[in-house]
């Protein structure tokens, strides 16, 4: 040593590096003791994070579900309103409803079905493709003279009127796909 307060860099090197592996050991020791007392925190962590994933993946499911259930009434509806449309424009005379009872029928199920799309619209799914005027127009349209029109008219009327219903089942179903991918 050269003077109380200086020491040579020799005299201390090894001494400190020896404090500092042995302090490195302890604080180790100390880390895991630590991160072992705490382990039981990180486990509940896991458990409340995997809960809340399989919480958000069923109410997801069961939103898709339940929309589904909503598209099917649609179609049962459309499928219903085709069948009466067909049944009108394209049977003889004998066996053809009234006009009056085919309009009434006609505008109750064509309301049923503008409530059921404005449910499925509240969860989502755009239905602007589903034109319910042009529908009914096509369904409707002249019908009082159905049997004054020409057969070929009158197919080319419901020619019309089953185009424009598929595709606007079409268009629900892509809209549906759009909302809630279908797993591949």
């Amino acid at each position: 040593m050269i003077n109380d307060n200086i020491y040579l860099w020799t005299d201390f090197f090894p001494y400190r590096c020896l404090q500092l592996i042995e302090n490195t050991h302890d604080t180790s020791t100390s880390f895991f003791k630590t991160f072992s007392q705490y382990t039981w925190l990180l486990s509940l962590l896991f458990v409340i994070i995997g809960w809340c994933v399989v919480y958000y993946n069923a109410k997801r499911l069961a939103t898709r579900s339940e929309t589904k259930s909503l598209i099917d009434g649609v179609i049962s509806i459309t499928s219903e309103l085709e069948k009466l449309t067909i049944d009108y424009w394209l049977s003889g005379r004998k066996t053809r409803i009234g006009t009056e009872e085919f309009l009434l029928i006609s505008s109750s199920k064509i309301e049923s079905l503008g409530s059921r799309l404005k449910i499925i619209q509240r969860r989502g799914i755009n239905i602007t493709s589903f034109n319910l005027s042009k529908i009914s127009m096509y369904m409707t349209l002249n019908c009082e003279n159905v049997d004054q029109s020409k057969p070929e008219n009158n197919r080319i009327q419901m020619q019309n009127f089953l185009s424009e219903l598929n595709q606007s089942i079409e268009n629900i179903y892509d809209e549906f796909h759009r909302n809630y991918r279908p797993i591949k």
